[in-house]
């Protein structure tokens, strides 16, 4: 139904898969994917098979911290080339939104 009524610009500028990867956010990508796997290994290891204040917890726990604030610094230096665009988080209710979907 939808590709029945879609019209297309004449004018589309053609990509090359080149320009898409340099337009993909890897530096932020592969931080917030370290830090997220640190995060959930220091909770999946924490409790059950060691304890919280073990070395490998806080470790792991220091590090999901520091990736996370490595991350902001990225994405706040990429401008708008970053996956969490300033001028989009900038209005308030998306804001607001993301941090309470967050916590």
């Amino acid at each position: 139904m939808i590709l029945a009524f879609l019209r297309t610009p004449k004018s589309i500028q053609t990509t090359t898969v080149k320009d898409l990867i340099r337009r993909l956010d890897l530096p932020g990508l592969c931080l917030v994917l370290g830090s997220l796997i640190c995060f959930l290994l220091a909770t999946e290891t924490a409790g059950a098979k060691k304890a919280w204040n073990s070395s490998v917890v806080v470790g792991e726990l220091v590090g999901f911290i520091l990736l996370a604030v490595a991350f902001g610094v990225v994405e706040y230096f990429s401008g708008e080339q970053a996956a969490l665009v300033p001028r989009i988080l900038g209005q308030r209710i998306i804001l607001v939104s993301s941090v309470y979907v967050f916590l």
